[in-house]
């Protein structure tokens, strides 16, 4: 039996749900006084989710834009973690 890719809307979606998700961790362990031992698992996180999403942009962005549109999504959240990582 031929299995079909799942449609590019849906998998865009949800790719905007983790996002929402990592989020939505990130916050819960700052308000747990966890953030500092959940950072790197966090960034692991981010790693993942930002090649899943270059990978998911890379047939209708530029190059370019594929960056900036993962620095949007991910930039600040990235940058606060590795600052606190332990």
């Amino acid at each position: 039996e031929m299995q079909h890719p799942a449609p590019r809307r849906l998998v865009s979606g949800l790719q905007a749900v983790d996002v929402d998700t990592v989020q939505a961790e990130t916050l819960l362990a700052a308000m747990e006084g966890e953030i500092e031992s959940r950072a790197h698992g966090l960034l692991k996180k981010i790693k993942g989710l930002k090649a899943s999403a270059g990978n998911l942009f890379a047939s209708t962005y530029e190059e370019w834009s594929i960056e900036d549109e993962l620095q949007i999504r991910y930039g600040h959240q990235e940058r606060y973690l590795r600052s606190i990582s332990v």
